[in-house]
């Protein structure tokens, strides 16, 4: 009997001793997790916030000028890589900027926007901007993760999935019109849902009145052309690109527009631009300007200029010159070129022609030129024999220049920088030349037609007509040039298998 008891006397003790270890075991574990989710992991991979996004100003007409963090305002030219921070204005002219996916901003006359947040946070795209003043159009198409928001002095606009809105700012008072989706508009007033064909009005007394859309203007008119045009082109070059990357082409229009098609064997389908000849060279017509994070950023002058030299590469074809093959189509370069001296001047090939694995091509070096806003634009090209000889060796990239409020900190005559520090790179330059301005481009954009709208919120107040934009001088139409024939389109789906790009989607 005193056996048994002993027995149940030590069991209950093991018992409790063991949950107790159980519960202690818990709280460690859990303690130990929130001590994690609060400290970063230090692993790149494991980051969830990124500026590192790249847009394009893809379309230039009249006045446009930009203006980098600290700096003065400048010409901007088409191509410019948008960052971050970025501020755009027009006067009498017009500017289109695209983003990723077909997301399009445009500006009508006497605008003044701010790239406020071009971000990536936990795999989708974080996009706001700033409309203090004039004129904005803005075509969106949103992933799950993506925040796409629009502020002018009085109103935050949110977009919740995607759609065609259009925000006017003038004299303190905000208009936003609805064409396509809906939006969410907060407002001294509260928060108001705005369908498409309404319009929402501020009156400066904190306010709202909702109303049915205005008749379209010509800025209007000419934002649905653009779209036309961009959403034709798109179809007939995603073909070729499907392959690769079906959903990082956002300016894809340009290769329909601007070149042709051709299958290389061994290689598939590369574009090539109408006119060239076989002596034609990339990376010869534009510029370079520094970006800090990513170095030289080639600034082209010719229309096309975005997509053939951000992705994919270039290669040299015997008789034909030079195309361009979409992969790896996997990642944004800057520019792939090699730098070299010649002679002691500071110049550049593209990449593609020293490929270790093929015979050297034959390539004409070009010769940089310093300009005094801190460009390096392309200069004279260095014949065959000259750039084929021991003369061009290896070189590094040039010194930045940075600019301030103050000036240029780098003397564009001397080539010293003018608060005593040196090049790092003993090279000369030729003599500084203009800002290389491009060529204007035709029209692109989507069509998505606008379905019935309803409006839950009745008119509060009278509000002042919202701001109309007239059409400009008729301008002369381009003589027509001669195209040869584009090679029929490969079957969706053919080629290597496509590789995926986090948060992209092709236009609709």
């Amino acid at each position: 009997m005193s056996r048994r008891t002993k027995r149940f006397s030590v069991t209950p003790v093991l018992a409790i001793i063991l949950i107790c270890s159980v519960a202690l075991l818990a709280l460690t574990s859990s303690s130990s997790a929130q001590d994690t989710d609060q400290q970063p992991s230090g692993d790149p991979a494991d980051s969830q916030y990124s500026n590192a996004r790249i847009v394009r100003l893809s379309y230039v007409e009249g006045v446009v000028e930009y203006q980098r963090p600290g700096a003065d305002w400048e010409t901007a030219p088409m191509n410019l890589p948008i960052e971050e921070s970025f501020r755009l204005r027009t006067g009498d002219g017009r500017a289109e900027v695209e983003l990723e996916s077909g997301m399009v901003v445009r500006l009508a006359q006497n605008t003044l926007v701010e790239f406020a947040q071009l971000a990536l946070v936990d795999g989708g795209r974080v996009t706001h901007i700033n409309v203090p003043s004039g004129t904005t159009m803005f075509s969106t198409l949103l992933s799950n993760n993506d925040s796409f928001t629009v502020t002018t002095p009085d109103l935050l606009v949110k977009v919740p999935q995607g759609g065609r809105f259009r925000v006017d700012a003038a004299n303190g008072n905000s208009w936003v019109t609805v064409l396509k989706g809906d939006v969410a508009i907060d407002s001294g007033s509260g928060s108001t849902r705005v369908n498409a064909g309404h319009m929402l009005a501020t009156n400066g007394a904190d306010q709202v009145n909702v109303e049915p859309s205005p008749a379209p203007d010509d800025f209007d008119t000419w934002t649905l052309d653009r779209d036309r045009a961009l959403y034709a082109g798109d179809q007939q070059a995603l073909p070729y690109l499907n392959a690769y990357s079906p959903a990082a082409a956002a300016d894809a229009a340009d290769l329909s527009n601007y070149g042709y098609w051709a299958d290389v064997p061994g290689t598939g389908y590369c574009w090539q631009p109408y006119g060239v000849t076989a002596d034609w060279l990339p990376f010869s017509a534009g510029g370079w300007m520094y970006y800090g994070g990513h170095g030289w950023m080639w600034i082209s002058s010719e229309p096309w200029g975005w997509l053939p030299y951000h992705y994919g590469h270039w290669i040299y074809r015997p008789g034909n010159g030079w195309v361009w093959c979409p992969r790896p189509f996997n990642h944004f370069q800057s520019g792939a070129v090699r730098w070299v001296t010649v002679n002691n001047h500071l110049g550049w090939v593209p990449a593609g022609a020293q490929n270790t694995r093929e015979a050297l091509t034959p390539v004409r070096v070009v010769i940089g030129t310093r300009s005094a806003n801190g460009w390096v634009s392309s200069g004279e090209r260095v014949p065959d024999e000259v750039a084929s000889s021991v003369n061009v060796l290896p070189a590094r990239p040039p010194a930045p220049v940075f600019h301030t409020r103050d000036g240029v900190v780098l003397d564009p005559v001397t080539h010293t920088y003018v608060n005593g520090q040196n090049s790092s790179h003993e090279v000369n330059f030729e003599r500084p030349s203009a800002t290389p301005m491009p060529a204007r481009a035709p029209g692109a954009g989507v069509v998505r037609p606008a379905p019935e709208a309803r409006s839950s919120t009745p008119p509060t107040a009278a509000a002042a007509p919202r701001p109309g934009y007239y059409a400009p001088a008729p301008r002369p139409a381009p003589p027509p040039v001669s195209h040869p024939a584009p090679a029929p389109a490969p079957p969706h789906g053919s080629g290597t298998a496509a590789v995926h790009i986090s948060g992209g989607g092709a236009r609709h």
